[in-house]
């Protein structure tokens, strides 16, 4: 039952950033889009799955269609911050890139048994990658504190999310002789990182003002 309870709230810590990102709508719509469809997508992941599993269910099918959503959300979250303004041929390679891995290990896996590890692992890379270059722009051309840009906040929390998944991934890919136990303190880790996040996120959202400063990464 306990596990059950810090279940739940791993998975739903992400609300208090929906609400406020809903009552700041006009604040968020210019910059923040695709991140406020981010968190309703994710919340709305979390409500299927749940229902699914209340019925006896897999929840795969949403959950692949999911992490498909999340990485072209928060491409498109990086592409609105001009991550990608002199490099659009590259959001389109990688976009494309990523497209084909998941379809093509969506259709060569058995739909029981795999999350899609090297889709998991490839974007993971791919987006801490470019959190870290989207922050390191804000270091070099931003004068007032980071902690308050939200941009900042948001990219600093997509590695705080994903490192612990890559590695996860790269663990259970490779390591096929991992005890069940040791597997489910890796997931663990992934769910209480998933909360830090959904509270970063939360102080992101709180600091979206009409006017939030953000840079063009060139």
């Amino acid at each position: 039952m306990e596990w059950h309870i810090i279940t739940m709230i791993t998975s739903y810590s992400i609300i208090p950033a929906f609400i406020a990102a809903l009552f700041k709508y006009q604040a968020v719509k210019e910059r923040y889009l695709p991140f406020l469809f981010l968190l309703g997508v994710g919340l709305l992941n979390e409500i299927i799955s749940t229902l699914l599993i209340s019925i006896g269910e897999q929840t795969l099918l949403n959950s692949r269609i999911y992490i498909l959503l999340e990485m072209f959300l928060l491409l498109c979250q990086f592409a609105w911050w001009g991550l990608f303004k002199r490099r659009k041929a590259i959001l389109y390679l990688i976009s494309s890139v990523l497209v084909i891995i998941w379809f093509i290990e969506s259709r060569s896996t058995e739909p029981i048994h795999s999350f899609l590890p090297v889709f998991r692992i490839i974007t993971a890379f791919v987006l801490i990658v470019l959190s870290l270059r989207y922050i390191f722009s804000l270091m070099v051309y931003k004068e007032a504190p980071l902690k308050q840009e939200a941009s900042f906040l948001i990219a600093i929390g997509s590695c705080c999310y994903f490192l612990p998944v890559l590695i996860t991934e790269i663990f259970i890919s490779e390591m096929s002789a991992l005890s069940d136990a040791f597997k489910g303190t890796l997931f663990r880790t992934i769910g209480l990182f998933n909360i830090i996040t959904n509270l970063i996120y939360l102080r992101a959202v709180l600091w979206i003002t009409p006017k939030s400063f953000f840079i063009s990464a060139s």
